[in-house]
């Protein structure tokens, strides 16, 4: 063999190793822009800025309320708003306290920055100064006021120490600061900033001891008071404003307004629950009893913030504009379908189906052509705690809405058998009373459940049901996988309750196993999958544990020890798949890929990094498809 001929081999199998190596992880589309939910909001009138957690703060060009449309988008975990003419103030749990220019709502410009500072704080007009109310062990219980510098941490100015003085959510009023505890309003006069004095209060202690501070509205003389009280009942109450220093009854300027979480229109006010009462009526008699019914309110949602007649309104996954100029008749002006979140996801058929921690809404999506994932169909359920797919039937569990399938006596819980249509719609098979549980999982004729209490084995026979065992078990959020005859369950809050189910219908608890190692004690697993014989299981910590039964005992004997949080796992031929929770940037998560032909010694692939956290994900010919919270990813994995 000459030199050319060697030259020729080598050449010939380096070619055939390259195109055997593992490709990079190519992400290949992205369905959704959901918010996860509207937690606060700031409207001036053309411009709405909405605080939605993990998806930052979105800007909407509301200047013509009939087609709101979003401009810009500032990414963070943001839970509250201030804004101050150009300043806009959030409240963001990864950063601290931030300032951000919105001269021009399109290209928003981050400013400063307080690390430690969020919830319940709030600048005064200029922004030169924060208030914060201590309510926790880090602060003393009372108002502690801090001017901003351009270094990142506020100068101290003073407190003002007082146990009474529990308040939260601050807010602004013209010069006044309100804010409200349990039972208690205050409101702070700022004419010297660095000074704010205390000079009215009204008391929200309900009738009869009962109930809490919901919302609270405030017009010249009087505070009104809404109060959630027990079995959903809400009370208002009217409450006149007494000086702290005299006694006395006082008044405010005849314009002044202060709105936390209740807003009035043409004498009608509506609480944050979206509840309605007539001011002038509340006024005269000082008390006003509720019962809610949420199909007797005029308002569907929680009003976020108004301008003038114009009220934002968050509803389920829907932003809502309202003219709210005939108090007793809000007018739908245009609505925003944001959805909720999407964290939990499954394939049947070629269709995604997706829902959110909101329980109500399943949302279908054709992946045949996986490059360009269509959303089809959003149906609304009712109340849906688990589903999960076995030979293309789709199985749902939860409390759906009476009537929604079947007849009008469903009894509930229930567990619905589906069909998905080739128009997207669930064709209902049958349904299952009284299947109690929030997870289920399918082996030939046998149908397993978990609960808060019991494992229970059920056999199917002729699309019926009959229950056949079952197993004292405590657990919190379980979840079911079997791997060979055990039953993995899942406890959120506590690890893994272990059950042969070497003959389904005589179930034996054979042991508890508590995550340890690179996962925190007592923290629970979220997810587990079998990979050839072994458990592969996930907790609230960091890393992946590799179980097995020996001796009818569970025993370590492997893991994978990686710094994210990992809350998602599945397997696909000698493939592990891992969707992971970034622990530093909670904005952020990854999706991670091993190989486990030697499940004892898995070897890392590849990682990239995902939009959101990857809370669920679904693997189908090397195509992977991820709950992202605000949007489902797919990924291209077939190179490896």
């Amino acid at each position: 063999m000459n030199r050319y001929q060697l030259f020729t081999i080598l050449l010939s199998l380096s070619i055939i190793s390259c195109s055997n190596h593992p490709s990079e992880i190519i992400p290949a589309a992205s369905v959704f822009d959901y918010w996860r939910g509207c937690q606060d909001a700031e409207f001036d009138g053309k411009y709405l800025y909405l605080a939605t957690g993990h998806s930052g703060i979105r800007i909407i060009d509301a200047s013509d309320p009939a087609a709101p449309r979003e401009i810009s988008r500032i990414y963070g975990n943001i839970s509250h708003l201030e804004l101050r003419d150009t300043l806009l103030f959030a409240a963001d749990r990864n950063k601290g306290f931030t300032c951000y220019n919105v001269g021009d709502p399109k290209k928003p410009m981050l400013l400063r920055e307080y690390p430690g500072f969020v919830g319940n704080c709030v600048p005064d007009s200029s922004g030169e100064y924060l208030y914060v109310f201590g309510k926790n062990d880090t602060l003393d219980l009372g108002l502690h006021i801090y001017k901003t510098t351009e270094d990142p941490i506020p100068q101290h100015v003073k407190s003002i120490l007082k146990e009474q003085w529990k308040y939260s959510f601050p807010i602004l009023a013209g010069n006044m600061l309100i804010s409200g505890s349990e039972n208690e309003i205050g409101i702070f006069d700022l004419l010297n900033p660095a000074e704010p004095q205390l000079i009215g209060y009204a008391s929200a202690l309900p009738t009869d001891g009962h109930g809490s501070l919901a919302s609270w509205l405030i017009l010249k003389d009087r505070a009104y008071l809404v109060i959630s009280g027990d079995e959903g009942s809400i009370y208002l109450k009217c409450k006149p404003i007494f000086s702290p220093a005299t006694g006395d009854t006082i008044s405010l300027p005849e314009d002044f307004i202060g709105k936390g979480g209740a807003d009035a229109f043409n004498g009608v006010l509506y609480s944050s629950y979206g509840e309605h009462f007539s001011i002038s009526e509340a006024k005269k008699k000082n008390f006003v009893y509720y019962q809610a019914y949420r199909q007797k309110n005029l308002l569907k949602g929680r009003i976020l913030a108004s301008y003038e007649d114009l009220a934002v309104v968050w509803n389920y996954g829907q932003l809502c504009l309202y003219d709210m100029s005939n108090g007793l008749s809000p007018r739908l002006l245009s609505k925003m379908d944001k959805g909720g979140e999407i964290t939990k996801l499954a394939l049947c058929d070629s269709r995604l189906i997706g829902s959110g921690s909101n329980y109500e809404d399943l949302t279908l999506v054709d992946v045949r052509n996986f490059a360009q994932p269509k959303p089809t169909r959003s149906l609304f359920y009712g109340g849906v705690y688990s589903f999960y797919v076995h030979e293309n039937l789709l199985y749902i569990m939860g409390y759906p809405s009476r009537g929604a399938f079947g007849d009008e006596n469903t009894r509930f819980p229930w567990v619905g058998m589906f069909k998905v249509t080739d128009d997207d719609s669930l064709e209902f098979i049958t349904g299952f009373d009284n299947v109690s549980g929030y997870s289920i999982i399918r082996s030939g004729k046998w149908l397993f459940s978990a609960n808060y209490h019991s494992f229970v084995v059920y056999e199917l026979s002729d699309l019926t049901v009959h229950r056949i065992a079952n197993v004292n078990i405590s657990t919190q959020g379980p979840k079911i996988t079997i791997v060979g005859n055990i039953a993995w369950v899942n406890d959120f809050n506590g690890g893994l309750k272990i059950i042969d189910i070497e003959d389904p219908a005589n179930p034996i608890k054979i042991a508890d196993y508590e995550p340890g190692g690179t996962t925190k004690p007592g923290q629970g697993t979220t997810d587990l999958c079998g990979v050839k014989g072994y458990a592969f299981a996930v907790g609230r910590g960091t890393g992946v544990e590799i179980l097995t039964v020996r001796n009818g005992k569970p025993a370590k004997v492997s893991e994978i020890n990686i710094p994210q949080r990992v809350l998602a796992i599945k397997t696909a031929g000698d493939l592990v798949y891992l969707g992971c929770h970034d622990i530093a940037d909670t904005t952020q998560g990854a999706l991670m890929i091993y190989q486990v032909r030697d499940p004892l010694a898995p070897k890392f692939l590849a990682e990239i990094k995902t939009l959101g956290t990857c809370y669920e994900l679904i693997v189908k010919d090397g195509i992977v498809f991820t709950a992202e919270g605000e949007r489902v990813g797919v990924y291209d994995c077939r190179g490896f």
